[in-house]
């Protein structure tokens, strides 16, 4: 069908300390900006989650255009949370869907 779908689950450890209005993030992770086995031949969707875990947070995606989603990497997040945190560890799962052949 020209179409392909990858899952795959990423455990980080990371501080979250940078203060962004009444929240902290961690920062732009270079870790979570994962590379396709394959190049897209259109921007494919990019979901990413979090896990239950020890501690609570969200993932967002950064506002740095060069760390963007492409044909050929997920792009960059962060972590956010509503309390600064030390050495917290996360599961990150990803869900991508996009065209991969005419």
């Amino acid at each position: 069908s020209g179409y392909m779908e990858l899952f795959t689950r990423k455990q980080i450890t990371i501080n979250i300390n940078n203060v962004w209005g009444s929240l902290y993030t961690s920062g732009y992770v270079d870790t979570l900006n994962i590379a396709y086995p394959i190049a897209f031949v259109e921007m494919p969707v990019v979901s990413v989650s979090l896990s239950a875990n020890r501690y609570g947070g969200f993932v967002m995606a950064t506002g740095n255009l060069s760390h963007t989603t492409s044909l050929t990497k997920t792009g960059g997040f962060e972590i956010v949370r509503p309390t600064a945190t030390t050495n917290a560890t996360f599961t990150v799962n990803y869900h991508i869907f996009g065209k991969w052949k005419n």
